[in-house]
């Protein structure tokens, strides 16, 4: 797969996560580590504003090695990427390009399984049940911890009497002031609430060993075919199939039934074209994918 594509395919993914605040990437490779294109993707996926993590403008190369390493922790903490995974953050801040993706390619997987995880729900066909919990892949922003005052000891002095040396205030680290206890108690935080409910839809002996990637991607688009009438007479045996122009056509008229007639629309670049530009309408994004990023089909550009 060239250069180009992975690039095209990993700047989709990050503009689509980074769509609700207003950041946009022309090339994923150029621009990630500009201004706070990094920062704002991180807290898209673990819901942590992280205050010491700023713009990456005007940073020096070692500052920019010690942000990354910031950053690997903040995704391990969190869940995002397995604890024992490494990452060269130097080789990552010089924007290597085979480090860049091998982290990104761990951030699309996350978003593969946490999607997948809900599957049966994000397909259930009661209307009431499907908008019980609204699908959110963005987490809730955790609220920061409120910082603990000190406790003032105040003891009477023995110039008692004569003026402002009448009370000497001492302070005492080690005893913190009791939080106070609120009337209301405050929830604990939920990245996603509804989480739970949205999983219980899952049959249990489906939840794990859970599928590589590949797996999870082919078991959702077949899921999402039989929702449509065209659909139900395709199945996607291999990504290779998805360069087919009736499987992208079939997958648009599951979101917008009617808008393709797959039995006269021609098996061609240009129809493949037309539907992912048509997709790209349908949720409101823009992408640089196009009719020749597709033929070279891979895991990655899906």
């Amino acid at each position: 797969m060239s250069l180009r594509t992975k690039i095209n395919g990993f700047t989709a993914w990050v503009n689509f996560r980074l769509q609700s605040y207003d950041h946009l990437l022309n090339n994923v490779i150029m621009d990630l580590l500009k201004g706070t294109n990094l920062k704002m993707l991180i807290q898209s996926l673990t819901g942590v504003d992280n205050k010491k993590l700023k713009s990456f403008d005007g940073l020096t190369q070692q500052q920019k090695v010690s942000r990354m390493e910031w950053v690997i922790g903040e995704l391990k903490e969190n869940d995002i990427i397995p604890v024992d995974v490494f990452v060269d953050c130097r080789l990552f801040a010089m924007r290597h390009a085979e480090h860049v993706f091998d982290l990104l390619w761990r951030l699309v997987c996350h978003d593969i399984w946490f999607t997948w995880e809900r599957l049966e729900y994000l397909l259930h066909k009661d209307d009431k049940v499907l908008t019980e919990v609204p699908f959110e892949w963005i987490p809730k922003l955790r609220p920061e911890k409120s910082a603990k005052k000190k406790k003032a000891k105040v003891t009477k002095s023995l110039l008692s009497g004569f003026g402002s040396g009448a009370v000497i205030s001492e302070s005492l680290p080690s005893s913190p002031e009791p939080e106070a206890v609120s009337a209301t108690p405050s929830l604990p935080y939920t990245p996603f609430p509804g989480d739970n409910y949205c999983k219980k839809f899952k049959p249990k002996n489906k939840m794990w060993p859970r599928p590589d990637a590949e797996d999870a991607v082919l078991e959702m688009i077949n899921a999402q075919l039989q929702t449509s009438r065209e659909g139900r007479k395709l199945h996607v045996q291999t990504l290779d199939d998805l360069v087919d122009s009736r499987v992208l056509c079939a997958l648009v008229n599951c979101f917008a039934p009617g808008t393709f007639t797959t039995e006269v629309m021609l098996n061609d670049r240009w129809t493949i074209n037309l539907a992912l530009r048509t997709y790209e309408k349908i949720m409101r994004i823009n992408t640089p994918l196009d009719s020749q990023d597709l033929v070279e089909v891979n895991l990655i550009i899906v």
